[in-house]
């Protein structure tokens, strides 16, 4: 069993009239926008590949490595035949930080690295599904 992380369910769920393209589109402009924290969790949202119903996208460290993170996908399926869409965009893969004393005594909690730039897309994303779609209803959960 992979090992689990008290952020690490973090999620957006949202239920919108709004076509694939346009969906694909505010995610692409919301993963520009998304950034980390300098200090605690530094790190960009990078776009990396699309599905017809789904868009993969990485958090990358920044520097000349851009070392990645985080994965995390967005879904998007058909609700009914109205043309509404379901929007689910949930972690893929993740890692983990702990400070440790002589590399043995930890020293706190565990860090997701890049979860600040990763809340920050979940933020941007659904604040811009609302702002299209007024109608739209949109449920973020985990990011407290």
């Amino acid at each position: 069993m992979a090992a689990q992380h008290k952020n690490s369910s973090a999620a957006l769920h949202a239920t919108t009239s709004l076509g694939r393209e346009e969906l694909a589109q505010l995610a692409q402009k919301a993963a520009g926008e998304a950034h980390g924290n300098a200090w605690n969790s530094p790190g960009s949202v990078r776009f990396e590949r699309a599905t017809p119903n789904r868009l993969d996208f990485s958090v990358q460290a920044p520097g000349p490595l851009r070392r990645e993170l985080m994965t995390f996908s967005l879904a998007i399926n058909d609700r009914d035949a109205s043309g509404a869409h379901d929007v689910g965009v949930a972690i893929a893969r993740f890692k983990t930080m702990q400070n440790k004393m002589w590399g043995l005594i930890p020293l706190g909690p565990r860090k997701l690295l890049g979860f600040a730039a990763y809340r920050s897309f979940l933020t941007a994303f659904g604040s811009a599904v609302q702002a299209h779609d007024a109608s739209a209803s949109v449920d973020v959960t985990g990011i407290a």
